[in-house]
């Protein structure tokens, strides 16, 4: 019967032990709690200048890179329907480079133009 009745007050004294340090447990968790609420309000309110709140920023840039990889993406697919350059025949060459020759050509004789100096004949 004493037997009995150490071993009960033992598992008591053990229960009531683990009980005290979950209580505490308990406790911190919910001071962990209120802080974090705490902080989320702070976090979620107005900012009392014209702005956004870090939440409402956070939001925004994510939305910001979503739009940019649809429009990627939207213009990337049009580039599907593209038909390729036709290949280049000798003549297209051969225009090709005779009007480069004539332009530069041209370009010379209008810098030659523009720099000649009219003389005055003053005697």
């Amino acid at each position: 019967d004493t037997l009995t009745q150490s071993v009960l007050e033992a598992n008591l004294a053990r229960a009531s032990t683990e009980r005290e340090a979950k209580e505490v447990t308990n406790r911190e968790v919910a001071n962990q709690l209120s802080q974090l609420e705490q902080t989320l309000e702070t976090n979620l309110q107005r900012p009392k200048e014209e702005g956004v709140t870090p939440l409402e920023f956070v939001t925004l840039h994510h939305r910001h890179k979503k739009n940019e990889r649809e429009l990627y993406a939207k213009q990337m697919s049009q580039t599907s329907t593209f038909h390729p350059l036709p290949r280049k025949t000798h003549k297209t060459i051969a225009v090709s480079s005779c009007a480069t020759k004539f332009a530069a050509l041209r370009r010379d004789i209008l810098l030659e133009k523009a720099t000649v100096r009219v003389t005055s004949f003053r005697d």
